[in-house]
């Protein structure tokens, strides 16, 4: 005898088959020829024993006599068939009759062998009957995995955060899942809609290409798209579209439709546009920054000098600003810069640009003019505009402004060179006329600008005479008030001038390469302080000092700061230093590269004023940041009227998602502390805890405040 076939012989187990007859003789004959083919066999003599055994599982295969007395193979027929999952069941017998055959089979038996049965005869019935209970099962367990299978395919479709859809080749949407709601509609009002009713008006075009001439070509791609809100005065959503071919038919012949998955982007490119500005403009005001002016200026001039044309440079720098600022406060101020914006957005002409340098100073391109009379008529407008009076609450403020005009080409050929005589022109219009005025650039002035040079010569001669001196302003925990940190700020005590900020002195000081050794003072006095505070016991965590990208450049640059550490005996990791944005970006390799050797040391490292200049999450991600600090004029922006700025909300969100520790610069209200630190900033700096104080007041400070609540 052979063996069971593959089907068979498939199952990891032997077939278990369940005989049962009440000849003893029969019941041994059958159980030795089916344990010979290589089955496992259990037996039966009675009706009863049968249905018992049947009862469990375990058994795939049930040959019963008919005739087994009380309970015969009939009734433990009806019993199997009424367990609903049973084993296939052969009926032996050996009644010549017909009848019983037809009755055992209409009662769902799979087969009848009369006896005396012939051994193949009886193998060959149950190796066929176990092989179709095998594909049976086999069946069964794949339509139960098939079920499973797509219960979980449409729940993840139903509950997907993503709007999934199919589209037709007629462009009908013939299939979305409830994120139909993102954009207000119930799955139903959509179905037998073209997609096109859903894509912003602006953006059916690229929808066009996606869907019209190749699905299969589309496959893997992603594009951007703005689909409509059902209520007409919502804005668009962004969403970022992937699609796929689809067949739709059943034999899977040719692509019918697309299958379009859209994620929706919004508030990501919210956040985007947001930084993106930033990045160009000024925060106050709306204006363009320095960035975009010298961007803008540089692409001016390579035009200018293809049509052969003139074009107009203009720096303005409003007077009596500082006494306003000082003597009203910042609000006020920061309220007249923006009017001031205001108005001169009224004075441009299609085409001019208007930036804020930074302070009161604002540059005014004017490209394509005819004539320098054309510069002198803006000019008019400009001091026109300013004359009339500002009234902020319930004040009336009057300004001025000061105008430098330069010209491309005769003043300057460079962005540097035309800023540079325009800055002239201006200065030398400040020094003629107290209440304002324009002046045009000439090479004399040159001669008399002798200002800024004699500055330099000053901050020069202050450096090596000590001059400069170190000013600190704690960090504090806006939560519990702790002081956790101070930052140095550097001041010049000018002998004739009295004591100076870093906005009159930093910037001729980079110029000209003095803030290197400026830098380096401000170091070392910074941390011989601070180890003076640690000997006290009244040194907080953390010393802030900001360095420039000069300073950055110079090769010594890592162990000088390892020396200096080293000297004064302050633990690196209470060192924290302080870089723009623009320090990282003029070399960022090298400055990554310097950074991370300080870090190895144990020096923390922070970007200073973020938001206010390349805002690139790239450089972020590479950069050993410890810290971002928030620029005080998103800060600023903070009151009690609008105790709200997405600006702060998006800069905080972004450093606790890169796992960096945020400093908010400038507080000066309870609103703006409590509104930071709601966000999750908690550590804060300004005039709500103290102005910058010099060493000895500082000191005082620490011994009154350390470990205590402020």
């Amino acid at each position: 005898m052979s063996a069971p076939d593959a089907g068979v012989a498939s199952v990891a187990a032997p077939p278990a088959v369940l005989v049962v007859d009440d000849d003893a003789r029969m019941l041994a004959s059958v159980r030795d020829l089916l344990a010979l083919r290589g089955y496992r066999v259990e037996t039966a003599d009675n009706g009863e024993a049968a249905i018992e055994r049947l009862t469990h599982n375990g058994i795939d295969l049930a040959l019963l006599d008919v005739r087994l007395g009380a309970v015969d193979g009939l009734d433990v027929l009806d019993h199997v068939r009424r367990q609903g999952s049973a084993p296939p069941v052969i009926m032996l017998s050996g009644d010549a009759s017909i009848d019983t055959a037809i009755r055992a089979l209409r009662r769902g038996a799979y087969d009848f062998v009369r006896k005396p049965y012939a051994p193949e005869e009886l193998l060959r019935t149950v190796d066929n009957a176990l092989r179709k209970h095998g594909l049976e099962r086999e069946n069964a367990q794949l339509a139960a995995q098939l079920d499973r299978s797509e219960r979980l395919h449409r729940y993840m479709v139903d509950h997907s955060p993503d709007l999934i859809f199919i589209v037709a080749a007629d462009g009908h949407i013939v299939f979305v899942n409830p994120s139909a709601r993102l954009l207000g509609y119930e799955p139903a009002q959509l179905l037998g809609q073209h997609y096109l009713s859903l894509v912003h008006a602006a953006d059916r075009e690229l929808a066009r290409t996606l869907f019209a001439d190749s699905p299969e070509a589309a496959a893997g791609r992603a594009v951007e798209l703005r689909l409509s809100d059902r209520d007409a005065a919502r804005d668009a959503h962004h969403f970022e579209l992937h699609a796929r071919a689809l067949a739709l038919d059943e034999a899977g012949n040719g692509v019918q439709g697309m299958y379009c998955v859209a994620r929706d982007i919004t508030e990501r490119k919210r956040a985007e546009e947001t930084i993106a500005f930033q990045a160009y403009h000024d925060p106050l005001t709306g204006l363009a920054n320095r960035l975009m002016l010298r961007e803008q200026l540089a692409t001016a001039l390579n035009q200018a000098r293809l049509r052969q044309s003139r074009l107009a440079l203009m720096f303005l720098d409003l007077n009596r600003f500082k006494y306003v600022n000082d003597t009203l406060g910042h609000a006020v101020g920061d309220e007249l810069l923006r009017r001031v914006a205001n108005r001169l957005r009224e004075c441009l002409r299609g085409g001019d640009l208007l930036a804020r340098i930074g302070g009161d100073e604002f540059v005014l391109l004017l490209p394509d003019i005819r004539a320098s009379q054309d510069a002198a008529v803006v000019a008019g407008k400009i001091h026109d505009a300013l004359a009339q009076a500002f009234v902020i609450d319930g004040q009336e403020l009057y300004i001025g402004t000061s105008i430098g005009v330069a010209f491309h080409p005769g003043d300057g050929n460079s962005v540097e060179a035309l800023i540079k005589a325009a800055d002239i022109a201006m200065y030398h219009c400040k020094s003629r006329h107290s209440g304002g005025g324009c002046d045009f650039y000439s090479a004399e002035m040159d001669a008399g600008f002798s200002g800024r040079f004699s500055l330099e010569t000053a901050i020069r001669k202050g450096i090596d005479a000590h001059q400069f001196e170190v000013h600190y302003q704690p960090q504090v925990d806006g939560q519990s008030g702790e002081v956790d940190g101070v930052e140095a700020l550097v001041r010049w005590n000018h002998p004739s001038r009295g004591l100076l900020l870093p906005a009159e002195f930093v910037q001729v000081a980079e110029d000209t390469g003095q803030i290197v050794p400026l830098g380096r003072l401000v170091l070392e006095q910074a941390l011989r302080t601070f180890a003076d505070w640690r000997t006290r016991g009244i040194a907080p965590g953390r010393l802030a000092v900001n360095i420039s990208s000069q300073q950055i450049e110079q090769a010594d640059f890592v162990p000088e700061i390892a020396g200096l550490l080293k000297q004064t005996g302050v633990p690196a990791t209470m060192l924290e230093l302080e870089l723009t944005e623009h320090t990282v970006m003029r070399d960022v390799d090298r400055t990554v590269a310097r950074l991370r050797a300080l870090c190895e040391l144990g020096v923390r490292v922070a970007i200073d004023d973020f938001g206010t200049g390349y805002s690139s999450l790239s450089y972020l991600e590479r950069l050993p940041l410890d810290t971002i600090k928030i620029d005080r004029e998103f800060v600023r922006n903070v009151c009690a009227d609008k105790p709200d700025s997405p600006i702060v909300v998006a800069i905080v969100a972004m450093a606790r998602g890169l796992g960096r520790k945020v400093v908010a610069e400038g507080v000066e209200s309870e609103t703006q502390r409590h509104y930071l630190d709601a966000l999750g900033c908690r550590s804060m700096q300004g005039f709500l805890f103290s102005r910058p104080l010099a060493s000895a007041a500082m000191e005082r400070f620490l011994g009154e405040h350390l470990g205590a609540v402020l």
